[in-house]
């Protein structure tokens, strides 16, 4: 089952009795909070249920500002779906693509339905059943009349809302004055580096949105920069021969300030930017770049850094909450730093304990 049509755009129009009904999302203070933003896609989806009864209803979000944002459900972000970004609408290749994910994934019926206004795509639905033959004619044609009912508030949050996805640790109820204590709850309690990466995330996420938290170890700036989440990114060569990687350049651009903030860091390096995402196209580059050293007792440990795909997101006040932040962070850093390097000397070690000894040619007449 293929999605109807997405070259006519979806208006916004008086739909038949029965149509599904948009939730009320406000938006008079500016883009609203990620807990609110995941109860109103809760409730969107149980009004959708009504009349296209569904085991999954995702929606993405096309910002004005670029990139894609993970309306919901926050479990997709898990997974990494590679949506692609309008053009200024998506084709019905693309949809179909985004519908053979969730075939993929077992689902019986996938269908994926443009949100869209008279210029471009606002965002995309995907809804997936476990049963076969889910959405029939009936099913798209609700959902068309649901997109075009959706259009106003669309309109709204992406104008509104940077390019930054909410995700499962977010912490809902953060402020600057219980960043501290957060933080360094998370420094004790993570269980890996891995771990410490996503908490510390969910903590940023209400004071600085982002679409990736990385936190880089390294001794110095010339490195070698290792990731703490784990996902290193993929090498790319550079025009002159030379592999161009992101976390160097990064590291560079700090020079003796503790903090950096930069407006388009992928205009500035085209060739090594900091790809945010996976999946194949591996995501898109970070423009707006904010970071902080992580130092203990003066020495350095690596960098805490937020990215986001949209252009010029951060402001110098964030530096300060992102500086505190990493004052708290450095500490844990700098032991998983040195517990990586312990466990690497014990490999070495048990490596060089099961060489063989090299051949004597006196091996045969020693004494075993």
């Amino acid at each position: 089952m293929t999605a109807p049509d997405a070259s006519p755009p979806n208006r916004s129009t008086p739909g038949a009795p029965g149509d599904p009904l948009v939730p009320l999302l406000p938006l008079e203070a500016g883009a609203p909070d990620p807990v609110a933003l995941s109860m109103w896609h809760l409730a969107l989806g149980s009004s959708i249920g009504v009349e296209v009864p569904h085991d999954l209803f995702a929606l993405w979000l096309f910002p004005v500002s670029g990139g894609v944002v993970l309306i919901g459900p926050e479990r997709l972000a898990l997974d990494q779906v590679d949506v692609p970004a309008p053009a200024p609408h998506l084709g019905q290749d693309q949809l179909y693509q985004l519908e053979e994910v969730l075939r993929n994934a077992k689902y019986a019926s996938a269908i994926a339905l443009p949100v869209q206004d008279s210029e471009r795509d606002l965002g995309v639905m995907l809804l997936g059943s476990f049963e076969t033959a889910a959405f029939g004619p009936v099913q798209a044609l609700a959902l068309h009349r649901l997109a075009g009912r959706l259009v106003p508030a669309l309109t709204r949050l992406a104008e509104a809302m940077p390019s930054a996805t909410p995700h499962a640790a977010l912490e809902p109820a953060m402020s600057r004055e219980a960043l501290p204590d957060h933080i360094a709850r998370a420094a004790s309690e993570a269980a890996s580096g891995p771990d410490l990466v996503r908490r510390a995330s969910g903590i940023i996420y209400p004071l600085i949105p982002h679409d990736r938290l990385e936190i880089v170890i390294a001794s110095s700036p010339e490195g070698p920069h290792v990731p703490l989440s784990g996902r290193s990114p993929k090498r790319r060569w550079g025009a002159g021969g030379g592999v161009a990687e992101p976390f160097p350049a990064i590291a560079a651009r700090f020079g003796g300030e503790p903090t950096l903030l930069v407006e388009d860091f992928s205009e500035d390096n085209p060739e090594g930017g900091w790809m945010l995402g996976g999946g194949r196209p591996p995501g898109q580059p970070a423009r707006s770049l904010l970071g902080a050293r992580l130092e203990v007792g003066g020495a350095p440990v690596g960098y805490l850094l937020l990215g986001s795909v949209a252009r010029d997101v951060y402001r110098p006040e964030d530096e300060e909450t992102l500086a505190l932040a990493a004052r708290l962070l450095g500490p844990r850093v700098a032991g998983l730093r040195l517990a990586t390097e312990v466990e690497e000397l014990r490999s070495r070690l048990r490596a060089a304990e099961a060489a063989p000894l090299p051949d004597s040619r006196y091996g045969a007449t020693l004494p075993k």
